[in-house]
């Protein structure tokens, strides 16, 4: 079966559900930490919505985009379970669009964009980078941390495909927007069974100026 389907991802997260982990991205957790409480974020290649809770647990609201249904479903379980226990303001809101990002692309403005292992052929992923200053507010920053093409030495996460795996120097192109951090890190990295060991990954923070 296609890894780029959305039937793969979806049979995926059906029979190994929270393979992935159910904690935060370490990156994403201390990068978030720029945006102000109260803040608005699109994120990208959500999956079952770990990611997406710790922001609504911060105090944002939250449009998560990913192409498979079955991850939405389990996503918006957690999100209603950690509000019926007091632990997202009620002030915040969530939405889940189930979208192929090769063929469309969510509209809209935020104050946060965020993108988790989300590993896209280069024609998608270049047209999300192109849609950066249109979908971030003024001062909205973009949080990204992917894995990098030294990871196919390590092996311990995301796809064997090089083109998809981010290489900074065609990344850096790629971004129009005002780069703050841009930096290639060698981790280890305990997310699930899945992202588990010594990783090579690209951490970006990017603002809209």
């Amino acid at each position: 079966m296609n890894p780029l389907a959305a039937d793969f991802w979806d049979e995926k997260f059906r029979r190994f559900p929270d393979e992935y982990g159910i904690e935060p991205n370490d990156f994403l957790r201390l990068a978030a930490a720029q945006l102000p409480r109260g803040s608005s974020v699109l994120s990208l290649g959500e999956g079952e919505g770990r990611n997406a809770l710790h922001l609504l647990k911060s105090g944002h609201s939250v449009t998560c985009v990913d192409f498979s249904a079955v991850a939405r479903e389990r996503a918006l379980g957690y999100f209603e379970s950690a509000r019926q226990r007091g632990q997202i303001p009620a002030a915040c809101k969530w939405e889940y669009l189930v979208l192929d990002l090769e063929r469309e692309l969510p509209a809209g403005h935020w104050d946060g964009v965020v993108a988790i292992w989300c590993h896209l052929p280069p024609v998608a992923r270049e047209k999300v980078h192109r849609s950066l200053p249109v979908w971030l507010r003024k001062g909205g920053i973009y949080i990204a941390e992917n894995y990098a093409p030294d990871q196919l030495k390590f092996k311990t996460g995301g796809p064997p495909e090089i083109e998809l795996l981010h290489d900074p120097q065609i990344l850096r192109q790629e971004i129009p927007i005002s780069c703050e951090i841009f930096q290639k890190a060698e981790r280890m990295i305990n997310e699930g069974s899945r992202h588990q060991g010594m990783s090579a990954t690209l951490q970006i923070v990017a603002r809209n100026t």
